[in-house]
C-alpha cells in the first residue's frame, strides 16, 4: 500500500485530517510510503461483508482506506455529501449506485423520507438483482449520523440487507450509533482500530529517510515515542524537524504536543474539542490521576449517567485515545494527548489532590492496595500512607508490589521512625537484593534487641540466609521468641532454620525443625504458613529419597501459596520444584518448570529468584546436552549473585560468584561445569542451589 504524506501545509489548511482531498488521486508534492502491513490489514477486512474502521482525527482513517482502494472498484460517500439528512442520503446512495448499476425501478427513483425503511431495501434489492461486479462502497465520517434516525437506520439497513457483491466499509471516529452484534455473530463484520493503523519504527524511519533526509541517531525510535505511531502526530513531526538543525531535532520532537505547535493545535480543535463532554472531562482527569483501572477512580463527575463504564474506556481505547498495558493492565493516556495536557492550563492543587482521594478510595474498595498507596502519596495524605502500609505493606511486597512500597520513603520522618513501617520497607529491599539497606531499615525497626519478635526476625533470618551466613542464621533463631508457635511469622523462622539445616546437611535438625513448622501450620491454619511448611517437608522428603512424596509435598505447598496470592512464594515453589524434578531425575521436565520460574521471578524484579531459576535452568539444560545455553544461565547467574554479594549457587565444580574475576573466567569454569553434569548421573548431583525461601517458604 502507498501512504500518501501530503508537503507542509499552510496554516489555514492545518486542520484539515490527512486524506481530507476529493476523491480521486491524492494531491501532488507530497510523499508517499509503502505500508504493506495495512494492505494486508484491508485484504482481511475486505473478505467479510462489512469492515468498520474507527478512529480518532489524524489516524488515518480516510488516507488508509482511499490508498488501498485505489485498484478496486469502489464508490465513496462522505458525510458533508448529505449532512445526516435521510432523502439526501438515498439520493447520494441512488446516484452512486448509478454509475455501477442499470437505471433503477420507478420504485427506487421515488425514494423519499416518509418510506425510509421501504426505500433503503428497495436500494438493496436493485443492487441485488442487478450488480454483477464486486463494488466497494465506502460511507465516511459516520459519527455524524444522529442515534436513532433515519439517516442512520438507512446505514444499517444497507449492512443488514446488502448483497454479497456489495461490501461496505464504515468509517468513524467513534463507535457506530447501532448494532451490528448479529452480523458480527455470523462473523461478517471485521473491526479496525486506531492501534491498526499506527506507523511503526521501520516507517517511521523510511518515512525520515524520504522527508528530512539526514538526522541524528535515535531520531526515529524519538519520533515513535513522542507520537505513539499517531499518523498525524507523525506527519506533524516531519513538518517540524525539516525546518530544525540536525543537532536539534532529538530535542524538538519532545516540544510535538506544546503550546504553540500546530500539532497541539490539531489536537486542542480536532481531537479535544470535538469529544463530548464527559470525554473531555475524562480525558483531563486521566492526565492528572495518571493510570487506573476503571473510570469510578475518576469520580462521580465522570461516571454519572455512564451505564457500563468498562465499556467506555474500551471505547476511547479503539479510538485510540487511551491505551491498556503494564503488569496491572490499567488504563492512561496515549503519549501525545499526556503531553497536550500537561502544557495545558494546570489544575487547581485542591482538584489535584481530591482526583487523587477519590482513586485512592475506589482502589481501596476494590483491594488495589499498591494503586491506592500511589494515590495517597500524591494526594500527600502522609497519615492514610502510614496505615495503609502497617496493614498491607507485607502483602503489598509478597504480591509482587514492592516499588509501590518503596516510594513511601519520601514520607516525613515522623512516619517513617515506625517500626512497623520499617519493617515492611526492609523486606521491599530484600526483594530488590539490597540487603545492606534492608538491615539498615531492620535495624531501624528493632533487629539489636536481644529478642526478636518473629514479626522481624524472619526477615532479619532471611536476609542472612540469602547470603549464604548459616550460622548467623542458626544464632537469630536462638534470640528469636518462639513461645506460641502458632503464627505465621513463628512458621516463617522455623522453616527458615530447616532451610539452613538442609544447606548444611544436617538430616536429623532438618527433620526436627520441619516437624516443628508442621506443627506451627498447623496451628495457625493460614495458607500462607502451610505454603513454607510444605516446602521443608518437600526437602526433608527428597533428602531421604522419596521423590514421589516430595512432588506431594511441593503440590501442596504451591496450592497454598496460590490461595494466599503470594506472587513471591509461588515463583519460588516453582524454582523448588524444577530444582526437585532435576534431582529426581526428569532434566527435560525440570526445564520447562525453571523456565516458568523465571518468566514469574522476572516479572517480580527479584534478582535473587532470577538467579536462582537461572542457575536451575542452566543445570537442567547441561544435563540435556544444550553446553552452550547451560553456559549463558551460569554466567549470567554468577554475575547475578556477584552483583547482589550473595554467594552464587554455583553448579558443581565452580567456584562461588565472587571469586570469579571476570566474566570471562566465569564462562570458562561455567563450560567446564556444564561438562561435568552433563557427564555424571542425577544420583551424585550435590545440590549448591539455595534452598531458602522469601517470607519463609
Amino acid at each position: 500500500m502507498t501512504a500518501y504524506v501530503p508537503p507542509p501545509r499552510d496554516p489555514s489548511d492545518l486542520h484539515t485530517p490527512p486524506g481530507g482531498w476529493p476523491v480521486g488521486e491524492p494531491r501532488t508534492g507530497g510523499e508517499y510510503l509503502e505500508r504493506p502491513s495495512i494492505v494486508e490489514l484491508l485484504d482481511r477486512a475486505a473478505s467479510g461483508r462489512i469492515s468498520v474502521v474507527i478512529g480518532a482525527a489524524g489516524w488515518g482513517k480516510t488516507a488508509a482506506v482511499r490508498s488501498w482502494s485505489h485498484r478496486r472498484p469502489t464508490a465513496w460517500l462522505r458525510f458533508e455529501d448529505y449532512d445526516g439528512v435521510p432523502d439526501r442520503l438515498l439520493n447520494s446512495l441512488s446516484a452512486l449506485l448509478q454509475l455501477h448499476l442499470p437505471p433503477p425501478s420507478e420504485d427506487v427513483a421515488a425514494l423519499n423520507v416518509d418510506h425510509v425503511e421501504t426505500a433503503a431495501t428497495a436500494m438493496c434489492l436493485w443492487a441485488q438483482h442487478f450488480l454483477r461486479t464486486d463494488l466497494m462502497l465506502v460511507l465516511d465520517d459516520l459519527q455524524g449520523l444522529r442515534p436513532g434516525g433515519d439517516a442512520a437506520r438507512i446505514v444499517e439497513i444497507l449492512c443488514q440487507r446488502a448483497p454479497d457483491r456489495l461490501s461496505l466499509v464504515l468509517i468513524s471516529r467513534h463507535e457506530l450509533p447501532f448494532s451490528l452484534q448479529r452480523l458480527r455473530g455470523r462473523g461478517l463484520v471485521t473491526e479496525i482500530y486506531a492501534s491498526d493503523l499506527a506507523f511503526d519504527l521501520t516507517e517511521i524511519e523510511a518515512l525520515l529517510r524520504s522527508t528530512v533526509g539526514k538526522q541524528p541517531a535515535g531520531l526515529a525510535g524519538r519520533v515513535w515515542e513522542c507520537t505513539g505511531g499517531w499518523p498525524t502526530a507523525v506527519h506533524s513531526a516531519v513538518e517540524m524537524l525539516r525546518t530544525v538543525p540536525l543537532d536539534q531535532r532529538l530535542e524538538a520532537v519532545g516540544r510535538l504536543s506544546h503550546r504553540g505547535e500546530r500539532f497541539h493545535e490539531y489536537l486542542a480543535e480536532e481531537v479535544i474539542g470535538t469529544a463530548p463532554g464527559w470525554v473531555q472531562q475524562l480525558l483531563r482527569r486521566l492526565a492528572i490521576v495518571g493510570e487506573v483501572r476503571s473510570m469510578t477512580e475518576l469520580g462521580h463527575e465522570v461516571t454519572a449517567g455512564q451505564t457500563d463504564t468498562t465499556s467506555r474506556l474500551t471505547e476511547l481505547s479503539r479510538q485510540g485515545l487511551v491505551q491498556r498495558g503494564g503488569p496491572h493492565s490499567t488504563w492512561s493516556l496515549v503519549r501525545p494527548l499526556r503531553d497536550y495536557f500537561e502544557h495545558e492550563t494546570a489544575p487547581s492543587s485542591t482538584e489535584r489532590v481530591a482526583l487523587h482521594m477519590t482513586a485512592a478510595n475506589e482502589c481501596i474498595d476494590r483491594g488495589a492496595q499498591a494503586t491506592a498507596l500511589r494515590h495517597l502519596l500524591a494526594a500527600g495524605n502522609h497519615a492514610a500512607c502510614a496505615s495503609m502500609l502497617i496493614d498491607h505493606g507485607d502483602a503489598m511486597v509478597e504480591h509482587g508490589e514492592p516499588d509501590a512500597v518503596l516510594e513511601a520513603v519520601q514520607l516525613p520522618s515522623e512516619y517513617l521512625d515506625d517500626p512497623r513501617i520499617q519493617r515492611v520497607l526492609g523486606l521491599a529491599q530484600q526483594t530488590r537484593g539490597q540487603w545492606a539497606q534492608a538491615l539498615a531499615h531492620f535495624q531501624n525497626a528493632g533487629y539489636d534487641r536481644h529478642e526478636l519478635a518473629p514479626t522481624l526476625a524472619w526477615r532479619v533470618v532471611w536476609t542472612a540466609f540469602a547470603r549464604g551466613e548459616f550460622t548467623e542464621v542458626h544464632a537469630l533463631v536462638r534470640r528469636t521468641q518462639l513461645d506460641r508457635r502458632d503464627t505465621v511469622d513463628e512458621t516463617r523462622v522455623l522453616t527458615l532454620a530447616a532451610n539452613a539445616y538442609w544447606m548444611t546437611g544436617d538430616l536429623p535438625n532438618l527433620r526436627k525443625m520441619a516437624l516443628q513448622a508442621r506443627a506451627a501450620a498447623r496451628q495457625c491454619d493460614d495458607p500462607r504458613a502451610w505454603a513454607s511448611a510444605h516446602r521443608v517437608l518437600a526437602l526433608l522428603a527428597a533428602a531421604e529419597g522419596d521423590w514421589r512424596q516430595a512432588d506431594a509435598d511441593y503440590t501442596d505447598a504451591l496450592r497454598n501459596a496460590e490461595i494466599s496470592e503470594s506472587v513471591l512464594q509461588v515463583t519460588w515453589l516453582r524454582a523448588c520444584q524444577a530444582l526437585s524434578q532435576l534431582e529426581a531425575g526428569g532434566p527435560a521436565q525440570a526445564l520447562a518448570d525453571a523456565q516458568i520460574a523465571l518468566s514469574l521471578s522476572e516479572r517480580c524484579e527479584n534478582p535473587f529468584l532470577i538467579g536462582h531459576a537461572l542457575t536451575t535452568r542452566g543445570r537442567a539444560r547441561a544435563r540435556l546436552g544444550m553446553l552452550e545455553a547451560a553456559t549463558g544461565d551460569f554466567v549470567t547467574a554468577c554475575d547475578l549473585f556477584q552483583r547482589l554479594g550473595s554467594p552464587a549457587d554455583s553448579p558443581k565444580g565452580t567456584a562461588s560468584a565472587p571469586s570469579y574475576a571476570s566474566a570471562g573466567e566465569a564462562s570458562v569454569k561455567s563450560r567446564i561445569a556444564c561438562q561435568r553434569i552433563a557427564g555424571s548421573d542425577s544420583s551424585s548431583q550435590s545440590t549448591v542451589f539455595t534452598a531458602g525461601v522469601f517470607t519463609g517458604g
